[in-house]
Order: C-alpha cells, then structure tokens, then sequence
C-alpha cells in the first residue's frame, strides 16, 4: 500500500472569527473500489473554545487521542484507510474507505465506546 500524502488546508471565512481546517490524504491508492470500496464517515462533536468554533485545548488533546489510536487499529488490520478529516463548528468528521461493510459498523462501534471512555 502506498504512503500517505496529507495536504492541510485553513478555511478563514470574511469577516468572521470562525476558522476551519480540512486534511486530506492524497496517496493515490485512495478510490472507493476494489479492496476499499465502501465509504464511511465518522464524526464528534464539541463545545468550541470561542467564536472561531475550534475545540479547546482539552478537546483537542482527546480527539488526538482517539485518532491515534482507534484510527490507528482500523487502518492496521487493512480494514479502513483515512481519507480525509474535517474540523470545523463543533464537529470532527473523519472519512475511510473500508473492505468490508460489515467491518464498518462493528470498529464504528468500539470507536464510540472508546470516545467516550476517554
């Protein structure tokens, strides 16, 4: 499987304090077909730390966290790949290609209960 490449992009809309941030992985073995063919999207939501809508610095520790950990389980055993990440207004969505549809509902679920044991 090829390396990933991520691109990093800051959205600063005019005259607004909010700001955005959109990660996407660039490899180019990422496209919903052949082993990776189903598409899921994971998301957590927060309070923001002030207008600009992004997440305190706790929570910004604690999505870390789980990125590093259950996204790193997924992507292990081949089942999912990252394809791109969204933070913005209260929300961090996470987008995978995955192997198997059933394989999807199961880790989505082991993720949930390790965020909210974190």
């Amino acid at each position: 499987m090829a390396e990933d490449q991520w691109s990093l992009k800051e959205y600063l809309p005019k005259n607004s304090p909010k700001r955005g941030f959109f990660r996407k992985n660039l490899a180019p073995a990422l496209k919903p077909r052949g082993a990776h063919s189903f598409v899921a999207y994971v998301t957590f939501h927060f309070e923001p730390k002030d207008e600009s809508g992004l997440p305190s610095a706790e929570d910004s520790d604690l999505l870390a966290k789980l990125e590093e950990s259950a996204f790193v389980e997924l992507e292990a055993d081949g089942l999912a790949i990252q394809r791109c990440n969204r933070h913005e207004r209260r929300c961090e969505g996470h987008s995978f290609l995955y192997s198997q549809r059933a394989g999807v509902f199961e880790k989505g679920r082991e993720i949930q209960i390790s965020a909210s044991s974190v």
